[in-house]
């Protein structure tokens, strides 16, 4: 889990053994504002990807609630080379056209309530990766 802003704050690697419900819920309320650049975060992605050789065929789940530039073409080349999948969720704000070209599908959701039209629609999507 690749956590950003503008830049990288934090990235948690869960190792199957080496982490517990505690470390899944610090993780999931570590917060980072200011700022949306999706360029450091997909390197960071990456470089998990390279460093742990374990991801044959890596899902990368982006969220968002900001907007961002574009990525450059490495990001492409390298979900081809490595056969990586991308998915995005955009929350609260549209799917721009930056983001759409780091990701294979995205979708923008309001409501992630549980039994929302939006809640079910991501877990459906992110449970079919």
């Amino acid at each position: 889990m690749v956590h950003f802003d503008s830049s990288v704050s934090r990235t948690d690697l869960f190792v199957p053994g080496e982490y517990g419900p505690a470390q899944i819920v610090d993780a999931a309320l570590a917060f980072s504002g200011g700022g949306t650049n999706f360029e450091p975060a997909l390197r960071a992605a990456a470089e998990v990807i390279d460093r742990t050789g374990g991801f044959a065929k890596a899902d990368v789940i982006m969220v968002t609630d900001g907007f961002a530039g574009e990525v450059g073409a490495w990001w492409e080349q390298y979900r081809k080379e490595k056969q990586v999948t991308s998915f995005g969720v955009a929350i609260g704000c549209e799917v721009t056209d930056a983001f759409r070209s780091c990701v294979d599908e995205a979708i923008t959701v309001e409501d992630l309530a549980p039994n929302s039209p939006d809640e079910r629609d991501v877990a459906d999507k992110l449970f079919a990766i």
